[in-house]
């Protein structure tokens, strides 16, 4: 992998492996923070950024450098992990919705979050090993959202409707 740590360029080939990038990334941190890894195709890992917006409630990924980043390094997949300095490794409900937000936002521009991983003290959670990552993007599949809401008998009404709400809001 390449970042600021090293200038060595790896290639994941196992869960393992991939584990242990990303446990040193958070070795001595004391403080939350929220890292990205950006891989291409083959697994070789293109960048890594720490992505930290601190909300008054919780750390979260800061979006608008995610999607700088994803138009600069035009990755195919991304793995995002996080610590929680406490020790525990048990998701939030802001971790849930952190994790949809980026599935869908990823999907958009036809990027696959690969996991998202808590780090703890001697522990990690895997959204990924857990089952939980897959249950999020069933539930985001932003095109299933998408022809469910605006089905192709009603697309021109459903886009007409939606101009003329923007234009009386705008208008009015």
């Amino acid at each position: 992998y390449m970042d600021n740590k090293s200038t060595t360029i790896k290639t994941l080939k196992s869960f393992e492996t991939f584990k242990q990038v990303v446990k040193d990334y958070f070795k001595d941190t004391s403080t939350e923070k929220f890292m990205v890894f950006y891989l291409d195709d083959k697994n070789k890992i293109i960048s890594v950024n720490e992505h930290t917006s601190k909300n008054s409630e919780y750390v979260t990924i800061d979006t608008s450098l995610l999607l700088d980043q994803l138009a600069i390094l035009k990755p195919k997949q991304v793995v995002i992990a996080h610590n929680h300095p406490s020790g525990s490794v048990t998701p939030s409900n802001a971790d849930d919705y952190t994790t949809s937000k980026l599935v869908m936002l990823l999907k958009l521009h036809d990027v696959s979050l690969l996991d998202h991983i808590i780090i703890g003290k001697d522990k990690y959670y895997s959204y990924f090993a857990e089952g939980r990552l897959q249950n999020i993007q069933k539930i985001t599949d932003i095109d299933k959202i998408l022809k469910k809401s605006i089905s192709e008998d009603n697309y021109e009404k459903e886009i007409f409707s939606i101009i003329d709400a923007c234009y009386s809001s705008v208008c009015n």
